[in-house]
């Protein structure tokens, strides 16, 4: 039962990490951002949308691939989101 109840908190908290880096965001610019990590992963993975679990939460998966591609999206969201601050930044 321990098991279970860390990985519904690793997700809770991947989730609530992910919702505090876009936080600044508007909610197109929010989308936007995330469509484009979502492409990123299925490149990078090679897979199709369709297995993307927040995509397609009807869909069956195991909770260990569940809990990894969480963890994948917030990862390239961070990258992402620095990559775009670094590119807005103006130097003086």
């Amino acid at each position: 039962m321990k098991k279970g109840n860390k990985i519904v908190k690793s997700e809770k908290n991947d989730h609530k990490k992910l919702i505090y880096l876009l936080s600044e965001y508007t909610p197109l610019e929010r989308q936007n951002f995330l469509r484009e990590v979502d492409e990123q992963i299925i490149k990078f993975l090679k897979i199709d949308q369709s297995d993307l679990p927040w995509l397609n939460s009807h869909k069956k998966g195991s909770k260990n691939w569940e809990k990894l591609s969480r963890r994948i999206r917030l990862i390239l969201s961070k990258i992402h989101h620095e990559h775009k601050i670094h590119e807005e930044r103006v130097l003086h």
